[in-house]
């Protein structure tokens, strides 16, 4: 059981991040072809879906150039401050630290998926995310213009608790690939004990209902 407290270096937990986003990337790629092509042997693909698919990546562009130009020092900066002048610990980062902030990050998550639910402005942003008349995967990739803003301030817990902040980085990453994941149609139901715990394709149709009601409906992202 050793390993599971060996030290884990940032440069390895940055190597993991990187090929995490090019795995993101493969598994919605070939997601959405699959969706396409699964729509085209129905019969049932029309271009007003290609478009609609078309619009979320148009988003998604927007989205990287906001969050990845304006807000990704602000992003790196903030953690690290955080990180290196209100830490109350220093937790090491191992397996154990790892599965634990992953879990925190989903909870972080839950709150600041709430926040764009519950308050104005953040509505204002995430409900271009929910506007599409159609689910599918390329949906994951349909961003308001604040939508990268806010989790900023929903992990700062995070850092203060010691988490470095290249981890939580990785967490929120972790978190982000499995939120995509869950835009499809494809899967239907899971075997109910997963049904009862994890966030599930299934739930996640329904928190993208019509019907504001259903939307409180699977807030979080992993469980």
């Amino acid at each position: 059981m050793d390993y599971l407290t060996q030290t884990i270096s940032e440069a390895r937990i940055y190597e993991w991040e990187i090929l995490l986003g090019d795995w993101m990337f493969l598994a919605a790629a070939g997601l959405l072809l699959f969706e396409l092509g699964r729509l085209a042997l129905k019969k049932a693909l029309r271009w007003n879906v290609i478009g609609d698919a078309a619009t979320n990546f148009v988003t998604l562009i927007a989205f990287i150039g906001i969050a990845f130009v304006l807000l990704g020092a602000l992003y790196v900066g903030t953690y690290y401050f955080f990180y290196e002048y209100f830490r109350l610990t220093t937790i090491p980062i191992n397996p154990w630290s790892v599965a634990l902030c992953i879990v925190l990050a989903d909870l972080a998550y839950y709150w600041e998926h709430r926040f764009t639910h519950r308050v104005g402005i953040a509505w204002a942003t995430h409900t271009v995310h929910h506007s599409s008349p159609h689910f599918n995967i390329s949906v994951a990739y349909r961003f308001g213009p604040l939508d990268g803003f806010f989790p900023l301030f929903f992990h700062l817990p995070l850092l203060i608790a010691g988490f470095n902040p290249v981890l939580v980085l990785f967490a929120e990453a972790i978190v982000q690939l499995y939120q995509t994941l869950l835009h499809t149609e494809v899967i239907g139901k899971l075997p109910r004990p997963v049904e009862a715990v994890m966030n599930t394709p299934s739930h996640h149709r329904v928190h993208h209902g019509s019907n504001p009601r259903y939307q409180p409906v699977g807030l979080c992202c992993l469980t």
